[in-house]
């Protein structure tokens, strides 16, 4: 990212998470998603980001209990995001 006058820096990177939202009343449900990006760093100073992440949810019930609700629901989902920044 110097003063080279090249094509700048690329970053790559993958993220995954997990989250469990149900808790009590509260039927959030369970959810996993898988993140790949990368990074154009065309400056110090200037930065293009490109991120597909894939996920599914997953209604569940409380755990060690009866099911709460009775239409349990599943889903996969895809997103593509971009972001330009510049830093001034």
């Amino acid at each position: 990212c110097g003063g080279g006058g090249g094509w700048g820096a690329w970053q790559i990177a993958v993220r995954y998470s997990h989250g469990d939202f149900t808790d009590l009343d509260i039927f959030g449900g369970v959810g996993d998603s898988l993140t790949a990006g990368f990074n154009w760093w065309w400056t110090p100073y200037s930065r293009l980001q490109f991120n597909y992440i894939y996920g599914s949810l997953d209604q569940r019930a409380k755990r060690g209990g009866t099911p709460l609700i009775t239409n349990t629901t599943r889903g996969d989902y895809s997103l593509f995001g971009t972001r330009f920044m510049v830093d001034f």
